[in-house]
C-alpha cells in the first residue's frame, strides 16, 4: 500500500497546533453543574438504555457513561415533561436495576445498583463500559438500530422522520458494519429508489427519480460530485468515519440552492464525544486479494474531558474481478472537540482521501458487433491497458463552533476548505469490433489532471418559538461559497492501434505524452444564499413545515438570483401514523452548451410528493409510503449531428420532462434482536411527447436486508441476509447510424452475512455477496458493463 507520511504528518502537526496553542479550558464540572441545574422538556419513549440515556445526553449537553453488558437488553421508562437531568434521570432508571450518579468530573455514570467493587467480590461479572458522552440528536453509534430518532437534511429543523413531509432514507452505522458497506456507492447501491453501481472501475452511475445525484453533503458542507470525475475520493471512499448517511429524495433546494430532483446525500461523520479512551482495530480480507484495516480511536485530551479527540485511519489494498485492475486507498480523519464553555463548543476537523488504482477502464467494450449481434465477453474482460489509471486526492478542513443560548436555541458556524485532484492517464475505445475477425475499434488515449478548490462558509440559528398558545420551531441560516478549477491536458504524439480485440490481453505501450494544453485557475461558481424554515403547529394534529431560500448564483458571464420555496402539511392521524404533502420548486444552472456555444438556460420546474409515514414499537420502527411528481424545464437533450468547435457534442434544452413514482420503505426492530430494513420504488419518466424517458434505469426495483441476533444459548451469533433486484431496461445502441435497440435483463442479487462475538471485545464477522453468483449486467447501455461475481470478506473486530 502507497500510504502518504506526508498526510499523516500534516494531521499529526494540525492537531498539535490546535493543542498547544488553544488557551486553557473552562472545566467541564462547571458545565455539568449547570446542566443539572437547568430544567427541559423531555418527549422519550420507552427504550433500552443505551439510547434512551443517548438522547438524555443529546437534549441536556451532560456527559453519560453507561457501564452496562452488552448482552443486557434493559429497557428504560418513558420520560415525558419539563424536569431536570436528574430527575428525568432517576425515572429513566426507575425498576431497571440501575443506578446513576455524579462522579468528580460530573460526568453522569449509569451502572449496576450493586457496585461494581461488590460485584467483583461476589463473583459477579463486571460489565463492560460504554461511552456516550454528548452524543449530537441523530447520531447512530452504539445504538444497534437501522433507524434514528432526527433527521435534520430535508429541512434543517431537529424533525422525526414520521414528522418531515418528504421521502428520507437513513443508512445507520450498525448497518453500514452488518452489510459490510465499504464505500459511499455500496451504500447508495442498498438505498430506496436509488440506482447505484460502479461505472467503468473508479467512477460511479448513480441516479435517483430519474435523475443524475450529485448534491452530497459532509457535515453541513456541500460538495458537487459532478458526472463521477471525482468519483475515486467521492462515491468510492471509505465510510469509516461516517456515523450514517441520510439520503433525500427529490428536490433538495431549500439547503442546496441548486440541484436535480434526484436526491441529497447527507453525510455526518463520527465526532468526539468520549469521556475515556476508548476505540476499535478492524481487520479485513476477502476475495481478489482484498485486504484492509480500520483504527479508530478516541479520548479525552485533559483531565477535564473538556478537550477530546478522535482519529479514524482505514487503508485498503487490492484486485477485482477485472483483469489488471489494483487499486490502494487510504483515508485518514482527525477531529478535536473543545468545549470553551458551558455553553460554547469547537470542533476541528481535518480528512485525507487518497485513491491510487492502475489498470482503470475507461468507456469499456462495447455491447454489440457492428452487425448489430450482442457481445459476449468474459465478465473479468477489461479494456484497460496495464498502465491506465484514475488516481485522485481529497483533503477536507472544517472549523465549526457551536452555542447553545438556553431555552433550546443554538446556533452554530461552519467554516470549510478543500482542495481535490485527479490525474486519469487512460484509454477508450471507438467503433464497434467485427463479430469475426474482431477489428475495427478506434483506441483513443488521453492524460488530464484537474484540480479543484472551493472555500465555504455555513452558518444557521434556530430554536423553539411559543406563540398563539402553541410550540413552534425556527431556523434561519446563511450560505456562501466559491469554487476553482484548472486542466491541464496531454495527448499521444500518435494515437494508438489495435489489432483484433480476440487477441487483447491489455499489453499495449504506453504512449509518449505531449502537452496540449494547460488552462489557469478559472473561477467557478460562486453562490450566497440565506434561508428560513418553520415547523408552525397549526392545530394538535396538524403541522406546517414552511421554508424559503434566495441564491444568487455567478460563474463566467451568467448571473442568476433565484427563490426556492419549501411547503409542508403534515397531519397526525393517530400517535403512530401521519399524512403529509410537500411541494418545492427546482433550479439548477447548467454547463452544457448548444450548437451555437451558448449554455443552455437553467433547468427549473416543481416537485409534489404526498404520503403517509409511520412510527412505532416506541419509534424504533420506522416506515414509509410516498408518491411524487416532478416537472422539469430546459432538460438537457443531446443535439444529434451537432458539435461545438471543439468537437464536444452540442445539447438543446426541452421543456415538459416529468417523472412519477411511488416509494415505500421499512427500516427498524420490528422484534428484540431483529434489524429489517426493505425498501421497494417505481419510477418512469416522460418525454415531452409522452415517449418514455430513461429507459435504461429500472422503472421498478426492490431492496432487502435483515439480521437477527440468536436468543439465548445462542446469543453470540448474528445472522442476516438480503436481496436486490430490478426489472429489465433497454436503450438504443447506435450500429453504423442506425439504432438498434439493446434489451437488458432485469436480476435479483443475494447476498449473507454471520457475526461471532468471540467475547466483550472480540467478534468475527463473514459477509458473501451475490450467493448464487449471478451473472447480469447493471444497465443497458452501449458499454457491457458486468456486475460483481460472487465474492466473501472475512472481518476480524478488536474494541478497547
Amino acid at each position: 500500500m502507497n500510504f502518504s507520511r506526508k498526510s499523516a504528518a500534516g494531521i499529526g502537526r494540525t492537531l498539535l497546533v490546535v493543542l498547544l496553542c488553544s488557551p486553557a479550558p473552562a472545566t467541564l464540572a462547571q458545565a455539568q453543574d449547570r446542566r443539572q441545574e437547568q430544567v427541559y422538556r423531555f418527549d422519550i419513549p420507552a427504550r433500552p438504555v443505551a439510547e434512551a440515556a443517548n438522547r438524555i445526553g443529546a437534549v441536556t449537553g451532560l456527559s453519560v457513561v453507561i457501564r452496562e453488558n452488552r448482552r443486557t437488553a434493559v429497557q428504560a421508562n418513558p420520560v415525558h415533561g419539563i424536569m431536570s437531568a436528574q430527575q428525568a434521570l432517576t425515572r429513566l432508571l426507575a425498576g431497571t436495576g440501575l443506578s446513576h450518579r455524579i462522579d468528580g468530573t460530573g460526568t453522569v455514570v449509569i451502572e449496576p445498583a450493586a457496585a461494581p467493587a461488590a460485584a467483583a467480590e461476589s463473583g459477579a461479572v463486571v460489565l463492560e463500559t460504554v461511552t456516550l458522552a454528548t452524543s449530537a440528536p441523530g447520531t447512530t453509534e452504539g445504538t444497534h438500530s437501522y433507524t434514528t430518532d432526527v433527521a435534520t437534511g430535508a429541512t434543517g429543523l431537529p424533525l422525526t422522520l414520521k414528522e418531515t413531509p418528504q421521502s428520507v432514507s437513513v443508512v445507520t452505522s450498525q448497518r453500514m458494519a452488518d452489510q459490510g458497506l465499504q464505500t459511499t456507492q455500496q451504500v447508495l447501491a442498498y438505498t430506496t429508489g436509488v440506482n447505484s453501481s460502479t461505472y467503468e472501475t473508479d467512477r460511479d452511475n448513480t441516479w435517483a427519480r430519474g435523475q443524475w445525484v450529485s448534491s452530497y453533503i459532509i457535515d453541513g458542507v456541500l460538495v458537487d460530485a459532478g458526472w463521477g470525475f471525482f468519483a475515486g475520493t467521492g462515491v468510492q471512499s471509505s465510510t469509516a468515519a461516517y456515523d450514517h448517511v441520510e439520503v433525500i429524495r427529490g428536490a433538495s433546494g431549500l439547503l442546496t440552492g441548486t440541484g436535480d430532483p434526484a436526491a441529497a446525500v447527507r453525510i455526518t461523520r463520527k465526532q468526539a464525544d468520549a469521556r475515556e479512551l476508548t476505540g476499535s482495530v478492524e481487520t479485513r480480507y476477502g476475495t481478489w486479494n482484498r485486504f484492509g484495516a480500520t483504527l479508530d480511536v478516541q479520548s479525552p485530551l485533559n483531565a477535564q474531558g473538556s478537550l477530546r479527540g478522535r482519529l479514524v485511519a482505514d487503508l485498503y489494498s487490492g484486485d477485482w474481478f477485472r483483469d489488471r485492475y489494483h487499486v490502494d486507498k487510504q483515508t485518514v480523519y482527525g477531529t478535536l472537540a473543545w468545549d470553551v464553555t458551558p455553553d460554547t463548543m469547537l470542533t476541528f476537523s481535518l480528512e485525507h482521501r487518497n485513491h491510487d488504482p492502475s489498470g482503470s477502464e475507461w468507456a469499456g467494450w462495447p455491447s454489440m458487433f457492428s452487425d448489430g449481434s450482442l457481445t459476449h465477453f468474459p465478465r473479468g474482460f477489461s479494456s484497460a491497458p496495464w498502465w491506465t489509471s484514475w488516481s485522485g486526492k481529497q483533503d477536507l478542513a472544517t472549523a465549526r463552533i457551536d452555542h447553545d443560548f438556553g431555552n433550546g436555541w443554538t446556533a452554530d458556524a461552519t467554516l470549510s476548505l478543500m482542495r481535490k485532484t485527479y490525474t486519469a492517464e487512460h484509454m477508450r475505445f471507438y467503433g464497434q469490433p467485427d463479430p469475426v475477425t474482431g477489428e475495427g475499434l478506434q483506441p483513443f488515449a488521453q492524460k488530464d489532471k484537474v484540480d479543484g478548490r472551493q472555500i465555504a462558509l455555513d452558518a444557521q440559528v434556530g430554536g423553539p418559538l411559543r406563540a398563539f398558545g402553541r410550540e413552534h420551531a425556527l431556523n434561519f441560516g446563511f450560505h456562501g461559497g466559491r469554487e476553482w478549477s484548472r486542466q491541464t491536458i496531454y495527448t499521444p504524439a500518435a494515437q494508438p492501434v489495435i489489432g483484433s480485440v480476440f487477441d487483447w490481453i491489455g499489453d499495449m505501450a504506453r504512449p509518449d505524452w505531449v502537452l496540449d494544453s494547460r488552462g489557469g485557475w478559472d473561477l467557478g461558481a460562486t453562490q450566497y444564499a440565506v434561508y428560513g424554515s418553520a415547523r408552525v403547529s397549526l392545530a394538535d394534529p396538524l403541522t406546517a413545515i414552511l421554508g424559503l431560500r434566495y441564491t444568487d448564483w455567478k460563474s463566467d458571464d451568467r448571473h442568476f438570483t433565484e427563490p426556492t420555496p419549501y411547503v409542508g402539511l403534515v397531519y397526525a392521524v393517530t400517535p403512530d401514523l401521519s399524512v403529509y404533502a410537500s411541494y418545492t420548486s427546482i433550479f439548477n444552472p447548467q454547463q452544457l452548451k448548444d450548437r451555437n456555444g451558448d449554455y443552455l438556460d437553467p433547468v427549473q420546474g416543481k416537485n409534489k410528493e404526498i404520503g403517509v409515514k409511520g412510527a412505532w414499537m416506541d419509534d424504533r420502527l420506522n416506515a414509509s409510503l410516498s408518491w411524487y411528481h416532478t416537472y422539469q424545464d430546459n432538460v438537457a437533450e443531446i443535439d444529434e449531428g451537432h458539435f461545438l468547435p471543439g468537437g464536444e457534442q452540442a445539447y438543446i434544452g426541452r421543456d415538459g420532462v416529468s417523472a412519477k413514482g411511488v416509494e415505500f420503505e421499512i427500516s427498524g426492530e420490528i422484534r428484540p434482536g431483529l434489524n429489517l430494513f426493505f425498501g421497494a420504488a417505481t419510477m418512469k419518466q416522460r418525454n415531452p411527447d409522452g415517449s418514455q424517458a430513461m429507459t435504461s434505469l429500472p422503472t421498478r426495483s426492490a431492496k432487502v436486508f435483515a439480521t437477527w441476533n440468536l436468543p439465548g444459548r445462542w446469543e453470540k451469533w448474528t445472522v442476516g441476509g438480503g436481496a436486490r433486484w430490478q426489472n429489465r431496461t433497454w436503450t438504443d445502441v447506435y450500429v453504423g447510424g442506425n439504432p438498434i435497440r439493446l434489451d437488458r435483463a432485469g436480476y435479483t442479487v443475494a447476498d449473507a452475512m454471520v457475526r461471532y462475538d468471540i467475547d466483550e471485545r472480540w467478534s468475527a464477522q463473514l459477509n458473501l455477496n451475490n450467493v448464487f453468483d449471478k451473472t447480469y449486467f447493471t444497465g443497458a447501455a452501449n458499454i457491457a458493463t458486468y456486475g460483481e461475481p460472487r465474492n466473501a470478506m472475512l472481518t476480524l473486530v478488536s474494541r478497547f
